[in-house]
């Protein structure tokens, strides 16, 4: 049950322990280490969960300091299942109250864990909240993000911008109440990839959380360092997390999953996308047969 708002002490915030996802990539993990350790509010315990790479961690954090430490997991559980499995180990092992998630592709402002601290802690019915993303495209701009929205029936996603209201926020840099994800539950590994923050955020507000952003502070998001480098799977991966979640939180999932795949169809092949074109129609393809084979109420 979400407690009555009250104010709380800036100075009764309880342990926090970060979980940094890894999946190759090392100089992104110890760049986005670096940044935990030099927050002005202190990180108790950063866990690194190394997510089956191909370029192991090795001794690369050793120097860094006792309070970052690595659980290396046998395969590649995905986004959520990585998550999972670090939130595990940070509630069993040290106990924390807040829970920051954050990408190793993700480099934080000094400021960036106190500042989302600070509201969080004064808004007692606040599940998680995240900050400005500066998110680097792929044709080299920038721009500024804090969430996104489903403008409802529709629930196709739009990505919100400074000022604007969010329906959920971007599991990248994300600090989350222990509270809440404990009565909330984890993120759904029926989401490999894409959509499991969305899914949790819709989750949340169903049992009457609120989310909230601290756009004073900043990160810088590499935008998909890894996946970005992997159309076809990017395109597969996407398309597949769409449909379990149009499955979840649609009126008319088939409807509206088929007409939005049909239209990105048309757009890659018109431009000449064909790894794309065909990864968005292997994601509906398996995303339909998934849901067929579920135990879950099928629509």
């Amino acid at each position: 049950m979400v407690p009555e708002q009250d104010v709380i002490s800036s100075e009764d915030t309880g342990r926090v322990g970060a979980v940094v996802l890894h999946f190759n990539h090392v100089k992104l993990t110890e760049m986005c280490c670096r940044a935990l350790l030099q927050q002005t509010r202190q990180v108790d315990q950063i866990l690194v969960v190394d997510n089956g790479s191909q370029e192991p961690l090795g001794r690369a954090l050793i120097n860094l300091g006792p309070r970052i430490r690595v659980i290396h997991l046998n395969e590649n559980l995905g986004f959520a299942g990585g998550v999972n499995a670090g939130v595990d180990v940070l509630f069993r092992e040290y106990h924390v109250e807040y829970i920051w998630l954050i990408n190793n592709d993700v480099e934080c402002d000094n400021d960036v864990l106190a500042g989302m601290l600070d509201q969080l802690l004064v808004m007692q019915t606040m599940a998680a909240i995240g900050c400005s993303l500066i998110e680097k495209s792929d044709n080299g701009g920038e721009s500024t993000v804090i969430g996104g929205r489903f403008p409802y029936p529709i629930l196709v996603p739009e990505v919100s911008t400074l000022g604007d209201p969010v329906d959920y926020l971007c599991g990248a840099c994300l600090l989350l109440r222990s509270q809440a994800w404990r009565e909330v539950g984890g993120m759904d590994t029926g989401y490999f990839f894409f959509f499991e923050d969305a899914d949790w955020s819709m989750r949340a507000k169903q049992r009457g959380w609120t989310l909230g952003v601290c756009e004073e502070v900043k990160a810088r998001h590499i935008r998909s360092a890894t996946i970005g480098q992997l159309p076809r799977l990017r395109g597969r991966y996407y398309r597949q997390s769409y449909v379990r979640f149009l499955h979840h939180y649609s009126k008319a999932p088939f409807l509206l999953g088929a007409s939005t795949t049909v239209y990105r169809l048309l757009v890659e092949a018109l431009q000449r996308h064909w790894e794309t074109f065909w990864g968005t129609w292997e994601g509906w393809c398996k995303g339909r047969s998934d849901l067929r084979s579920s135990t879950e109420p099928y629509t």
